[in-house]
C-alpha cells in the first residue's frame, strides 16, 4: 500500500508514480540574524504539493518563543478569535462592542468579517442587551450550513437573504451584508453575490451594542473569526472584493468600526477606526466563562491541488535578549507526517550588531 513503493514487474524496476499527496516548504531553514529586542524581522515560506493528490493543510504553526506565522488565504494572518459553547451557563462565547444608540446605521450599511466554522450558530448581530440579547436585528448566522442574515423592518417581522453556498466547511469564508438606502439588501460570500432582494430597512434604530457569537437569534456557534468592518456606506462588489483580503489603514471614507482581532492576548480587541469603539470578550474586562480564546497566529483549512503552492509569513519579533531556535510546523494528510522547516533568531538589549 506504500505510494512510493519500487513497482516491479515484467523484468522490469521503476519508480511508482507518486501518487500521494507531498508537502515541501521551502527554504527548509531560515537564520534571522540578530536583531534588537523590540524589533521584528520577516522571511516568506512557500508550501508545495508536488504530490498527485489533494494535499489537506489542517494546520500551520511556529514552536518557540517570539515567533508567530500568518497568511494562508486569510487577510493579514496573524491572530484570531475562536468560539464556543460553554456548557456549563449555556451561553456562546462572544465579544462586545457599545456606542451610542442610533451610531449603528439602520440604513447605508455593510457589515463584513471572515470567519470559519463546522456546523451552524450566530456570527453577527445588532441589539440593546447582553449576554443573552432578546431584541436583535442586522444578524448574520449560519442555519443548515448556509449563511443567513436577518434584518428587522418592523416588530416581528424580518427580512432574510441565504446564501447560496454552503459555509459549514471547516473553510475560511468571508461574507459581507449591504443594506442599501432603497430598501435593497444584498448578501456577498467570498466577495460573490449570493443573494438580493427589496428587504425594507430596520427599524431597530436604539440598538446599542454589536455582538459577534453569543445565541441569538441563530442559536450557538462554535468556530473562528478575524478582520471585523463595519461601514456607514453600501459597499459594492468591486470594493469588497478588493478589500477583503487585504489590511485597511483604518481612515477610509466610511469605515465606522475596524477590529483586525490581531492582537493575540488580553480582553480587548482595538478598534482601527477613528471612533474607538473596542470589542469585549466576555461579560467582564476579567477573562473567565464566555470569552472568545485567542489563537495566537495558526493558520490552516487549505487544501493545495497537485502542484499548487500558499505562501506563509513567519515574523521573529523577540522582546528579550536571548537565542531563539524554533520550528514552523505544518500538519496536513502527507503520509510523511508533519512537516517543518528550522528557524534560528538572536536578540540583544543595545549595542552595535555586528553583520
Amino acid at each position: 500500500d506504500d505510494p512510493y513503493r519500487p513497482v516491479v514487474g515484467g523484468g522490469l524496476v521503476g519508480i511508482g508514480v507518486m501518487t500521494a499527496p507531498e508537502l515541501v516548504i521551502a527554504p527548509s531553514s531560515h537564520d534571522y540574524g540578530t536583531l534588537l529586542a523590540g524589533e521584528e524581522s520577516s522571511q516568506a515560506f512557500t508550501l508545495t504539493n508536488i504530490g498527485m493528490s489533494d494535499l489537506v493543510v489542517e494546520e500551520i504553526f511556529t514552536e518557540g518563543d517570539y515567533y508567530s506565522v500568518s497568511g494562508g488565504g486569510r487577510p493579514n494572518g496573524g491572530a484570531f478569535l475562536h468560539f464556543d459553547l460553554n456548557p456549563e451557563i449555556n451561553i456562546n462565547d462572544y465579544a462586545l462592542s457599545r456606542f451610542d444608540a442610533g451610531f449603528l446605521p439602520v440604513t447605508d450599511l455593510t457589515i463584513e468579517f471572515w470567519f470559519r466554522s463546522s456546523g451552524d450558530g450566530g456570527l453577527f448581530t445588532a441589539t440593546d442587551s447582553d449576554p443573552d440579547h432578546q431584541n436583535y436585528d442586522r444578524s448574520i448566522g449560519i442555519v443548515n450550513g448556509r449563511l443567513v442574515q436577518y434584518v428587522a423592518i418592523a416588530a416581528g417581522v424580518p427580512r432574510t437573504l441565504q446564501s447560496e453556498s454552503v459555509v459549514s466547511d471547516g473553510e475560511w469564508h468571508h461574507v459581507a451584508m449591504v443594506m442599501h438606502r432603497n430598501g435593497v439588501q444584498e448578501m456577498f460570500v467570498d466577495g460573490r453575490l449570493e443573494a438580493s432582494g427589496a428587504g425594507g430597512v430596520s427599524y431597530y434604530d436604539w440598538a446599542d451594542r454589536v455582538l459577534f457569537g453569543g445565541n441569538r437569534p441563530f442559536g450557538s456557534f462554535t468556530g473562528d473569526m478575524d478582520e471585523a468592518r463595519i461601514w456607514s456606506v453600501p459597499l459594492t462588489g468591486d470594493q469588497i472584493r478588493a478589500g477583503m483580503n487585504a489590511s485597511l489603514a483604518g481612515d477610509e471614507e466610511g469605515l465606522i468600526a475596524y477590529w483586525r482581532m490581531d492582537e493575540g492576548a488580553g480582553q480587548w480587541v482595538a478598534d482601527d477606526s477613528p471612533n474607538d469603539h473596542p470589542l469585549r470578550l466576555g461579560m467582564t474586562e476579567d477573562a473567565e466563562d464566555p470569552d472568545p480564546v485567542w489563537n495566537g497566529g495558526r493558520v490552516g483549512g487549505i487544501t493545495l491541488g497537485s502542484n499548487e503552492s500558499v505562501d506563509i509569513t513567519v515574523t521573529f519579533h523577540p522582546a528579550a535578549a536571548g537565542d531563539y531556535p524554533g520550528r514552523l510546523v505544518a500538519v496536513s494528510n502527507d503520509p510523511r507526517g508533519d512537516q517543518s522547516a528550522d528557524l534560528m533568531g538572536r536578540a540583544v538589549w543595545f549595542g552595535v550588531i555586528e553583520v
